[in-house]
């Protein structure tokens, strides 16, 4: 890896954590019985990941492709104790102007506590 490379990286790596916790609020705790159920939660998330590897290449982001990965999920909770996640994300990928999903990653959950 360049010179150049590595002094981005020590500075990416510095600056963000410091942004990472941004979203805290100082609003008071809901009560829990102010909540009614099923209660759904959507979200969107856009990353960019730092290297790809699989067994034969590791690739750096940025070097001569670039991938972007949007995940979209929903939580579906049904009380306290019990929900049901699904995240589907897609990973496109673009090298010398073409961009194609080169990776689709689903992850699905279930949360059921005991008392």
């Amino acid at each position: 890896m360049k010179k150049r490379s590595k002094l981005h990286l020590i500075v990416f790596l510095i600056v963000f954590p410091s942004v990472l916790f941004s979203q805290n609020t100082n609003t008071p705790p809901v009560s829990p019985q102010a909540t009614s159920y099923p209660k759904i939660a959507e979200y969107v998330v856009v990353f960019l990941p730092i290297v790809s590897t699989n067994s034969k290449t590791t690739t750096w982001n940025f070097s001569n492709t670039f991938n972007i990965g949007i995940a979209t999920g929903i939580n579906i909770l049904y009380s306290d104790r019990f929900g049901f996640s699904f995240d589907l994300t897609p990973v496109i990928s673009t090298t010398n102007g073409i961009s194609k999903v080169s990776n689709v990653i689903q992850y699905s959950k279930y949360k059921k506590t005991s008392t």
